[in-house]
């Protein structure tokens, strides 16, 4: 495996993590029955436990992947890395999937036939969105930084 085969499992890897345990903490209780009780904060505490490893694995892998070590070409024709790629593309498809997960488990948690009591509340909602755009902004603002830098088309 080179260093760079690795520096993308790592980012596919972190990324995938922390896509698939905040989606399963989101669905999971309401839409599943897993047994994690949102009203004493054992989903949040979960994670909390989870997250901050692999969003700061990400923070790192796009530091390095936005750096100029992790760039080679000059001017607004070089190519981006398979890495940079998936650091551009699949946080923001993250993102709208979780969207979509968290409002469904919103929506289904209040519905009229839900149980009584049991649905989120506009501050679960909230928090849940927060730690959404938070793995967002740790994984893209260093994209977003190098790809609309002024006055950078050359090194």
């Amino acid at each position: 495996m080179t260093l760079e085969q690795a520096r993308g499992w790592l980012i596919r890897t972190s990324l995938g993590i922390s896509f698939i345990v905040l989606l399963f903490v989101i669905i999971g209780p309401g839409m599943l029955g897993f047994p994690l009780d949102a009203e004493r904060g054992q989903d949040t505490r979960i994670l909390q436990i989870i997250l901050p490893v692999f969003v700061g694995y990400l923070a790192a892998g796009s530091h390095f992947v936005f750096s100029e070590r992790g760039q080679e070409a000059t001017g607004d024709e070089r190519t981006l890395s398979g890495n940079a790629l998936t650091l551009v593309k699949w946080p923001v498809v993250a993102w709208g999937i979780l969207s979509v997960a968290m409002l469904g488990a919103f929506w289904y948690s209040n519905r009229a036939g839900g149980p009584p009591g049991g649905g989120w509340s506009v501050d679960k909602l909230a928090a849940y969105l927060t730690i959404g755009l938070s793995l967002l902004t740790a994984t893209t603002n260093i994209a977003v930084n190098y790809l609309f830098a002024k006055g950078k088309t050359s090194q």
